[in-house]
């Protein structure tokens, strides 16, 4: 004999929230906990057990608990994401040397020697700072036949049109990595 469906509806007769029982359930329970004594003793158990907990006083938190709680909340989200982030970091680097050793060893058959991938890479690091000056030069010239030609209040419009641009970039990127709005 099954004994679950009794026991389950010991505990719904006092619970208070749940549904009541039918009364062909109750008539079942009660004709149950007449035959069965293991029953009877968890029934007995159980209504003991209500019956502290209704007699028991009711506790208040201390005063400040909510203030505490969300300090707690808040130290335990900002851990949670550094934890995050530094576990995110360490799989980047991770991923990065991994992918470094992977391209050295396919690169290692063309080396036919260190002292000349060196200076490539000295060669390719002079060639990227040629080329970053030679768009300084190129940038500023611009910008100076822009000044000449294009007349100030377009200029005033423009620098204007790009501060609002970026106003509004920062306010979605605000928006969009908020922590409050970010659900982990």
């Amino acid at each position: 004999m099954t004994h679950q469906p009794y026991l389950d509806w010991m505990i719904t007769a006092t619970d208070e929230l749940s549904d009541p029982l039918t009364p062909e359930q109750r008539i079942a329970l009660n004709e149950h906990i007449t035959q069965c004594d293991s029953c009877r003793q968890v029934g007995e158990a159980w209504q003991a057990v209500e019956l502290k907990m209704q007699s028991a006083p009711m506790l208040s938190p201390s005063a400040g608990f909510g203030k505490r709680w969300q300090a707690r909340l808040e130290t335990s989200q900002k851990l949670r994401q550094e934890k995050q982030n530094y576990r995110l970091l360490g799989i980047l680097i991770l991923g990065a040397f991994l992918m470094l050793a992977a391209l050295t060893t396919q690169a290692m058959p063309l080396i036919k020697s260190p002292f000349l991938l060196l200076w490539t890479w000295i060669y390719q690091l002079v060639q990227t700072f040629y080329y970053l000056e030679f768009f300084r030069v190129l940038f500023i010239s611009i910008f100076q036949t822009a000044i000449e030609v294009i007349p100030l209040a377009w200029l005033i419009l423009f620098a204007g049109f790009l501060c609002q641009l970026s106003v509004v970039w920062f306010i979605a990127l605000r928006l969009t990595t908020s922590p409050w709005r970010v659900k982990l």
